[in-house]
């Protein structure tokens, strides 16, 4: 990308002001002789790397990555969104300036949780306020959804007992699970545990 006009290695202007030099800027910088005659000057076309092709060099930016946990963005993809937030010192360009962040970059969140979870936070939430200098990673969590359960049943076949009969447990989570003891009627043996037809050991 196009890092300004210079003369040896001082930049005759913002970055900002565009790829060509104006006449005005040109006949201002020019050399000049004891005299007071102008003399051969040279200006220099610089270029800097611009690896996300957006028009503005690297080092005048920093990256910033959103990182969704537990679920999706609400545009229903999950992967890592990055962009990039261009450096500003006294209203110029700079590599040792400060940026903030557009609403437009800021990721919507907190509609697509995955099963089990529901609405979360950000773990530092962003806005279009806060100054950013280095590159900065922003993470949204959704949270467990106590109110999603399943149950697991203990029954019998009528010929004896079972305790507990039934237990519930969060639908990410098995530790409410302890099994359940079975207990024969008089005149029985038991003959093992079964789910539908299917002998468990």
């Amino acid at each position: 990308a196009f890092d300004g006009w210079y003369k040896g290695e001082t930049l005759l202007g913002a970055v900002e002001n565009g790829e060509t030099l104006s006449a005005a800027l040109a006949t201002a910088n020019l050399n000049k002789t004891e005299a007071g005659n102008y003399a051969d000057t040279t200006y220099t076309a610089k270029f800097a790397k611009d690896d996300n092709n957006d028009g503005v060099p690297d080092k005048y930016q920093v990256a910033v990555t959103f990182k969704v946990v537990n679920g999706s963005w609400n545009d229903e993809t999950a992967e890592e969104k990055t962009v990039y937030v261009n450096l500003y010192k006294d209203g110029v360009l700079a590599e040792d300036g400060s940026g903030k962040l557009s609403a437009d970059q800021i990721p919507a969140v907190g509609e697509k949780p995955a099963e089990g979870y529901k609405a979360g936070e950000w773990d530092t939430t962003p806005d279009t306020a806060t100054a950013i200098s280095a590159e900065t990673t922003y993470t949204y969590t959704y949270a467990v959804d106590d109110s999603q359960t399943y149950t697991v049943t203990y029954t019998t076949d009528g010929n004896g007992t079972v305790d507990p009969t039934n237990q519930s447990e969060q639908v990410l989570s098995t530790t409410a699970i302890t099994g359940s003891k079975a207990t024969a009627n008089s005149g029985y043996a038991f003959d093992g545990w079964y789910k539908g037809e299917t002998l468990l050991g």
